[in-house]
């Protein structure tokens, strides 16, 4: 029997430095975030778009977020110890890009084996195909909260509209479709160049990280995030470390960022959709958090 555990604990004390580039390649960098307060769901004060949001404040202790969405590489490595069919790329390309065609049930599934990898305590549970429920005292790996996300992208909630932390979107510094904008508010257009369509995701880290050192939250693939999506943001939440529901059906998931395919302006820090729970897309993904 092969003890491949005893192997990777020589290979971490006698190769270090190649051990931290695998790790670094299979396994997510996380990022330390230091809590604070900050108004979520809304920053420019005079832009007519973000007022109409009506963000709260929530007030959020430390935490760990990847630096970069889930890549192939990693959610790969995932695939080969469970046995189970890696997804596919959409003509892509894999490695370093975003694993993508993975629905929320599937990042939890993720989280759970992270957490087991790393020898934690799994956060998820499933009850049933449809119900989850999730332990917030455990230390494993999970989804971020809306609030958690939407915190790091913004540099600890700062007023700012892009997660590079620019005035404007630009598609040589964001993967976005930078052919079109889509809305007809004139006020988008002061946000946004106009320029290239990738047509695709690109590999993570291709673009600036935010002063934090995360990528990719704005633009490449939008990101799941535990919380039920709801027309209000944050409509019944508790302001302290706002956890949303305690277990999970079969509505609609926030998700975060924009992606390749969206024009610029929807690719801001508090811009948010909700796709149902076993929905699988070609430019949605996830990053995955520590508490």
């Amino acid at each position: 029997i092969i003890d491949l555990e005893g192997i990777r604990e020589v290979l971490k004390q006698e190769k270090a430095k190649w051990y931290a580039r695998m790790e670094a390649q299979y396994y997510p960098e996380m990022v330390l975030v230091y809590g604070g307060s900050y108004n979520i769901g809304r920053v420019r004060k005079t832009l007519k778009v973000e007022k109409q949001l009506n963000g709260n404040v929530v007030l959020l202790t430390d935490f760990f977020i990847g630096n970069t969405p889930i890549t192939f590489f990693q959610y790969g490595l995932f695939c080969l110890k469970t046995r189970i069919s890696i997804p596919p790329d959409s003509g892509f390309g894999r490695g370093k890009r975003p694993v993508i065609l993975i629905c929320w049930f599937e990042a939890l599934a993720y989280c759970n084996w992270l957490s087991k990898t790393y020898r934690k305590q799994p956060f998820f549970f499933f009850t049933s195909e449809t119900e989850v429920k999730v332990d917030w005292d455990a230390n494993g790996f999970r989804l971020p909260t809306e609030a958690e996300w939407e915190y790091a992208a913004r540099e600890k909630g700062k007023d700012v509209l892009f997660a590079n932390v620019k005035e404007y979107a630009d598609p040589q510094e964001i993967n976005f479709n930078g052919e079109y904008i889509s809305n007809s508010l004139e006020e988008y257009a002061n946000f946004t160049k106009m320029g290239l369509n990738r047509r695709s995701t690109t590999p993570v880290k291709l673009f600036s990280p935010n002063a934090l050192g995360i990528y990719d939250m704005s633009g490449n693939v939008w990101e799941w995030c535990w919380d039920e999506f709801t027309e209000h943001i944050m409509y019944n939440y508790r302001y302290k470390d706002p956890k949303g529901p305690e277990s999970s059906s079969s509505n609609s998931k926030v998700i975060k960022g924009g992606s390749w395919i969206n024009s610029g302006h929807e690719c801001r820090c508090t811009i948010r959709f909700g796709d149902p729970p076993g929905f699988q897309s070609y430019n949605v993904g996830f990053r995955v958090v520590l508490t």
